[in-house]
């Protein structure tokens, strides 16, 4: 029931318009105690703190009982079906996620000028293997899910492997995220399908890992209010309108708040040195 309880619980907190951060600082639980519920990484929650978040979510009566049926693991008959129409096809989100406030601002800036704009808000976040580009992206709209109630989508373009997604396998994915059964029988008649579905709805799209504009452009939903968030190893400039993002490598302070997050704060101080020469060789990544 864990993964339902993730479901839930993601679904409250963003309704309630607050991020992982501030429901956990209302609660008075640790960040990553939210972030690991809502990932289904803990097998046996406690009900003192599923029924602390509940109430910080100012949840009724029967969102509230719900939610802790479902944490003490509540059967089919106790519990409805959960549908995660804020999360679409997003990856999971990483549970030690670690810095980057300032990127993660200016993505927040442009989910909220995607509502007013007339056209698809597309953001490109660029930088080289290994600085975290999708890890941002995919944490960032979670953040930013609650502003596209209608949905947001995940595709893995694998710009960089030997065969890259193609431009059918990629609208069969989207299409299908849409809620589409029967897939029409040609990539063009897919792709008109795709454009007539985007264009009645705003949302949030990830375009991970793309090899260059080819790739991103027919993907590009056709209704305004849209945010695009394209993660490359390029800074794709011939895709236009685009705002771009540039990744740098971790600072020493994100360095050792990872590790910190990753391995213990009890750990790192008894091996501060170690700890520092392990951030070193990573080279901040």
């Amino acid at each position: 029931m864990t993964g339902r309880l993730g479901t839930l619980l993601r679904r409250h907190r963003t309704a309630a318009g607050l991020t992982q951060e501030e429901l956990a600082d209302l609660a008075g639980v640790a960040v990553r105690t939210v972030r690991n519920l809502e990932l289904g990484r803990v097998a046996r929650p406690q009900r003192r703190t599923v029924e602390e978040l509940a109430d910080r979510l100012g949840l009724s009566e029967s969102d509230r009982s719900r939610l802790v049926a479902v944490a003490r693991g509540g059967d089919v008959e106790d519990v409805e079906d959960v549908d995660d129409e804020q999360a679409g096809s997003l990856p999971g989100d990483l549970a030690d996620f670690t810095g980057r406030a300032e990127e993660l601002g200016r993505l927040a800036e442009e989910a909220e000028s995607a509502g007013r704009a007339g056209a698809v808000r597309i953001v490109v976040v660029s930088g080289p293997p290994g600085v975290g580009k999708t890890s941002l992206v995919v944490h960032a709209a979670y953040e930013q899910a609650r502003r596209f109630p209608r949905g947001s989508f995940f595709v893995d373009l694998r710009g960089m492997d030997d065969e890259p997604t193609t431009l059918a396998q990629a609208l069969d994915q989207l299409l299908t995220a849409l809620g589409v059964a029967q897939l029409p029988p040609s990539t063009d008649a897919r792709l008109t399908l795709y454009r007539t579905l985007s264009a009645d709805r705003r949302g949030l799209l990830v375009l991970d890992n793309a090899r260059d504009e080819a790739q991103v452009r027919p993907l590009l939903p056709s209704g305004p209010g849209w945010l695009v968030l394209v993660s490359s190893r390029n800074a794709l400039a011939g895709l236009a309108g685009a705002h771009r993002v540039p990744l740098r490598e971790l600072t020493d302070a994100e360095t050792h708040t990872l590790l910190t997050e990753a391995v213990g704060g009890g750990r790192i101080a008894e091996e501060s040195a170690a700890a520092v020469e392990l951030g070193r060789l990573c080279g901040g990544l």
